[in-house]
């Protein structure tokens, strides 16, 4: 999180109170004191800008983490449904070839039995 003080330790309240020593041609005390007070109402206003940016950051970081997670949970889910996927084939296959073995000997007796 962001340095409660900001840049350099300075926080509205400061800027607004802060004083300075009086010359013989020095500024304006008004001007001066008008001007920290914009600088003090800046400082806030980006303090505030910081806080909420730092809040969506941290949203939008557990948004990739979710988004990484559900990747995660996908890749697993494809990896499995191919390698299930696979295994039906296999078998498949393999009784695919028994039927089809079946069949050739069971043409073959039919032959053997007409030829007899």
């Amino acid at each position: 999180m962001a340095d409660e003080q900001g840049p350099r330790g300075l926080d509205p309240a400061q800027i607004r109170s802060k004083r300075f020593e009086m010359t013989r041609r020095g500024f304006d005390p008004q001007q001066v004191t008008a001007f920290l007070d914009e600088v003090a109402q800046e400082v806030a206003r980006l303090r505030r800008l910081v806080v909420d940016l730092e809040g969506r950051l941290e949203e939008a970081r557990a948004k990739v983490a979710d988004v990484l997670a559900a990747e995660e949970a996908l890749q697993l889910t494809i990896l499995t449904a191919t390698k299930a996927r696979d295994e039906m084939l296999a078998r498949a296959r393999r009784e695919a070839a028994e039927i089809l073995a079946e069949a050739q000997r069971e043409a073959a007796r039919l032959r053997d039995s007409a030829r007899a």
